[in-house]
């Protein structure tokens, strides 16, 4: 018998339950770079209860993770990492990591407030799904989900304007995994964000109430993302809480370099234009209009 038509919310709690399951496996991806280049490649992967990962690319270990404990692969070999973190440089453009639930789903980088279209049924890796279409907002790029039936977890996913894809294969799920797969016993690179403190203490550090400054006179740290030095265009990302994009562009041009992956999960953005440039803030929440003035106004002052 058919299982009946799901709502949302149902969806929603059997994909957060797919966090608790053993599951291995491969994952495709392709992803079309704003240069128009493609990205494309194969994941290999194991997944346990309780935060575990292992996750492969040509036969070498990118991610690790075991509860707390997590590393990615750097140029200079594996180095520790905060185990929330999902945007790592070894893991793009997409990974197993954002299929499952819990904290590193994709579903937390998209609008799951609003209502989505359940398109059918279709069949990947020998399992049937639920695809569902979710749009962001009006003008907004939808994105196609596919959401195993018995489990929740996802198996595919269409989105940025057909520029993102990723489909599981050869999936194995229920089978236990040794714990082994999920440890590391090799040297790591030393890691300037978690050095001699395991990721358990970190956390237990910042949950410790403390007054932190909100200026400093330099202004706040940023990270460039891409640049033109001949036009002045400039994507940085902004060291505060949320990770905005700022994006900059001369007057009577567009915008060329903003990679859409890299907004995926800002739903919100504002503009503005001066005397030399277009600028645009985007934001994973919206800001009200006497904050963007407050931003604009710090920005005049350096």
């Amino acid at each position: 018998m058919a299982p009946h038509e799901p709502i949302w919310q149902e969806l929603q709690d059997l994909h957060g339950a797919s966090s608790e399951l053993y599951v291995s496996g491969v994952m495709d991806h392709q992803y079309i770079r704003h240069d128009r280049s493609l990205d494309e490649g194969t994941w290999t992967f194991q997944h346990g209860p309780d935060s575990r990962w292992r996750i492969e690319r040509s036969g070498l270990v990118q991610y690790l993770r075991h509860g707390a404990a997590a590393l990615a692969r750097f140029d200079d070999g594996m180095r520790s990492v905060a185990p929330e973190q999902t945007r790592l440089v070894a893991l793009l453009p997409i990974s197993p990591l954002r299929f499952l639930g819990g904290p590193t789903s994709i579903l937390f980088d998209l609008n799951t407030d609003a209502e989505p279209t359940i398109l059918g049924t279709t069949t990947i890796a020998g399992r049937r799904a639920w695809q569902v279409r979710l749009t962001a907002g009006a003008g907004a790029d939808p994105t196609e989900l596919d959401f195993d039936q018995e489990t929740g977890m996802l198996l595919g996913l269409r989105g940025l304007g057909g520029k993102l894809a990723a489909t599981m294969k050869d999936l194995r799920v229920g089978e236990q995994i040794l714990d082994d797969a999920f440890t590391w016993g090799l040297p790591t690179a030393p890691s300037p964000l978690i050095e001699r403190r395991s990721a358990t203490e970190i956390q237990q550090l910042r949950e410790i109430p403390v007054a932190v400054p909100r200026y400093w006179p330099t202004g706040i740290g940023h990270m460039p993302q891409a640049g033109d030095p001949d036009t002045g265009e400039l994507i940085l990302n902004l060291e505060v809480d949320g990770a905005p994009i700022l994006a900059r562009w001369p007057l009577n041009t567009h915008l060329t370099l903003l990679d859409q992956l890299l907004v995926a999960g800002h739903r919100h953005h504002v503009g503005w234009s001066d005397a030399t440039w277009h600028w645009r803030l985007y934001t994973r929440t919206p800001l009200e209009q006497d904050e963007v003035d407050r931003i604009r106004d710090s920005m005049r002052h350096h």
